[in-house]
């Protein structure tokens, strides 16, 4: 295959272009690549979205986007729309294709932003558009390393979870990239037509094997900066809910998931984090959240 890269300690050969990811060694734990393409308008919308079609193969469908197949945690089969923009078909390739095949390699994959502080791994767990991101830009801005933004993938071993670095980008709103002092009429759209912008982190990015995962934060809205410790079965449901995707879907197993998520609970602390939805106590949100990892070193 004509490309190596690294991502999630895993090393992926690709016959195309993934600019987004470090380049790799020659290993090649992962293949992608491209089949023919598709003719646009092949694909009917009505195709749902995601199917299980093996054992262990899922098959996402974007009718203006094309076929992705994962199989067995090794292998991404595309096969684009002709025409497709690449930067939205590497999207599906990078966030919804490699959660499933995340997901196939026995993690446990989150939908979280997370930083390394203090040689430990700090996650953010929200809905999209809650300011996950925003504070991952944040810390980063703040000299804490980026580990992950978006698809975050844990590994729960006898030592406890630990968290592998995914790539060097940060997905940032205009109004908050340009809060954090950033230029976002220069920075790419992460696909077109949506608003969200694509930052390549060029310095300050987690380049460990793994990082222990210390604590993880629940976002919230409220009128004042508040950190409350969650109650086992609250915080259990909080990794549930904010599983990323395939791990909601009929078909999977969840005894697996069940185990990990109660052991990462057991050994990293989920706190809920209630802020102002309001990109001004960004500074105050992050000093807070510093404090309170020091008070647990």
């Amino acid at each position: 295959m004509g490309y190596s890269y690294l991502a999630y300690g895993l090393g992926i050969a690709s016959t195309f272009r993934l600019p987004e990811l470090l380049a790799g060694d020659g290993k090649a734990d992962v293949e992608i690549q491209h089949t023919a393409a598709l003719a646009p308008g092949s694909l009917a919308p009505t195709v749902p979205a995601a199917a299980r079609t093996g054992p262990n193969e899922w098959q996402l469908t974007y009718d203006d986007l094309g076929v992705l197949t994962v199989r067995n945690g090794r292998e991404i089969e595309l096969a684009p729309i002709r025409g497709a923009p690449p930067r939205a078909v590497r999207h599906a390739v990078l966030g919804p294709a490699m959660s499933v095949l995340l997901h196939q390699r026995g993690f446990l994959v989150l939908h979280a932003s997370v930083v390394e502080i203090g040689g430990r791994a700090v996650a953010f767990l929200a809905d999209s558009g809650a300011g996950k991101s925003t504070l991952a830009a944040a810390l980063h801005a703040r000299g804490h390393a980026l580990v992950a933004d978006d698809v975050a993938a844990v590994r729960v071993g006898p030592d406890g979870p630990v968290v592998y670095p995914a790539f060097p980008q940060l997905k940032l709103w205009p109004d908050a990239a340009t809060a954090l002092g950033r230029d976002a009429a220069s920075l790419p759209r992460v696909e077109p037509g949506y608003e969200k912008r694509a930052q390549r982190v060029r310095e300050g990015f987690a380049t460990h094997a793994a990082l222990p995962l210390a604590r993880l934060y629940l976002l919230a809205a409220g009128s004042d900066v508040e950190i409350t410790p969650l109650r086992p079965h609250e915080a259990f449901l909080a990794l549930a809910r904010h599983a990323y995707g395939i791990q909601r879907m009929d078909g999977v197993s969840v005894v697996p998931q069940f185990q990990d998520r109660s052991e990462v609970v057991r050994r990293a602390p989920v706190h809920q984090l209630t802020r102002p939805w309001d990109l001004a106590t960004t500074a105050i949100v992050v000093e807070r959240i510093e404090r309170d990892l020091e008070s647990c070193a």
